[in-house]
């Protein structure tokens, strides 16, 4: 017999792949499950922002407070806003959804969420332990969302997706707040892919956040001070007040993530390759891969049946990162071709994996060929017989390097 710390389902993680997952079994016939979720810290501060685009309603209450139906992108020749209709760009601020999320679990007393550090899983054939500080829990299944850190192969790279943003709010109307930039290359391009991003709430709050693709961990500070000459001198803020910040790591990569961990564990969210490793949008995967997982349980009892990326949006992805690995230069000029000669929409659902082979050879054959095909001769060809792909540019290098001109 099981004691009181048995569950039929726990979930390691409750950020946004941990408490979607809780939220959709509360929606099902699995709603009377017993659920524990195990994060090692309270989910009580707005500490990342999550964004998507989509042409359907999310059940989430946070996810329908803001969006724009407009997207703006900038380089130092060219620059373009277009509508994105039918589709919508959304921001879900964390701790809304927190929030919203904790509400809805409240209403389901078989749910329980405890503030745990997770040591260690240990799978048995019928069972599995979690150890935390806390003690040790039992369930049937575990969900775990935790991310150990990829590591480049001689078959595989790793980048480094990282970001830093300032949440300011100016004493004049300096946003146009029917637009979100979604990417401006008018920065210092020195040693790595930058871009700025900017999400303007009204016309005078809004992030502000510099985007860089880079091998190695750069210097948090060099961000603020690329952060405000970005304002001043191509947004036009003379003066603001910085309100909150926000910055993170994303592992961008074309390592294959496993879909279960033994017999029991299921890796969720990020943990399951859920990020797209060439822009890093994961909450709408997200809500996809907690939905299949449900109906899996449901129509099987087990959480088994989920659907896999397919090939060609794989390959298009590992040629992308092999540029920004090796010609870094060539991205801000890829991309402006491809915002310059096609529609927003389309862009968008070529980026969301959601085009049809047709659609997406449209895209492709109006892009510049030459860098694709040699990142191809070099990825997929030549690097059967030489070690190019073991060279030291392809291991991460974790130093700290200033890398931005202001002047």
């Amino acid at each position: 017999m099981f004691s009181n710390h048995h569950y039929d389902y726990i979930i390691v993680g409750g950020g946004a792949a941990g408490l979607s997952l809780a939220y959709y079994l509360t929606l099902s016939t699995h709603c009377e499950k017993r659920v524990l979720i195990l994060d090692k810290k309270a989910k009580t501060q707005n500490d990342r922002t999550w964004c998507f685009w989509t042409d359907t309603d999310l059940p989430y209450k946070s996810a329908n407070l803001t969006a724009w139906y407009s997207l703006s992108f900038f380089c130092n020749d060219f620059a373009k806003s277009q509508s994105i209709d039918p589709l919508r760009y959304v921001y879900i601020n964390s701790l809304n959804f927190y929030q919203e999320m904790a509400q809805q679990l409240a209403e389901y007393p078989s749910f329980e969420t405890k503030v745990a550090e997770v040591f260690e899983i240990e799978e048995m054939e019928d069972i599995v332990w979690v150890n935390t500080k806390e003690g040790f829990y039992s369930a049937k299944w575990v969900f775990d969302s935790r991310l150990s850190p990829p590591v480049s192969s001689p078959k595989h790279m790793v980048l480094l997706q990282q970001f830093y943003g300032l949440w300011i709010e100016t004493p004049e109307a300096s946003f146009d707040a029917s637009a979100a930039t979604l990417m401006d290359f008018r920065i210092s391009q020195e040693n790595a892919v930058h871009f700025m991003y900017v999400l303007p709430i009204s016309e005078n709050k809004a992030l502000v956040e510099c985007t860089t693709f880079s091998n190695n961990l750069l210097n948090w500070e060099a961000y603020i001070a690329q952060i405000v000459h970005y304002l001043k001198h191509k947004a036009g803020v003379k003066e603001f007040s910085i309100q909150e910040t926000e910055r993170g790591i994303i592992p961008m990569t074309n390592i294959p993530f496993p879909k279960q961990v033994g017999k029991r564990v299921i890796p969720i969210g990020r943990a399951a390759g859920l990020t797209k490793p060439s822009t890093g949008y994961t909450f709408l995967n997200i809500q996809k891969d907690s939905q299949e997982i449900v109906q899996s349980l449901e129509e099987t009892g087990t959480p088994y049946m989920r659907s896999s990326r397919k090939n060609r949006y794989i390959f298009y992805d590992t040629l992308l990162l092999y540029l920004i690995q090796h010609e870094p230069t060539k991205i801000p000029i890829i991309f402006s071709e491809l915002f310059k000669k096609n529609d927003f929409p389309k862009i968008l659902r070529f980026l969301g994996e959601e085009g049809s082979l047709w659609e997406d050879l449209r895209i492709i054959l109006k892009l510049p060929w030459s860098p694709f095909l040699k990142a191809y001769w070099n990825y997929y060809v030549r690097a059967k017989h030489t070690d190019i792909r073991t060279k030291k540019t392809n291991k991460r290098t974790f130093v700290l390097v200033p890398f931005f001109k202001t002047d």
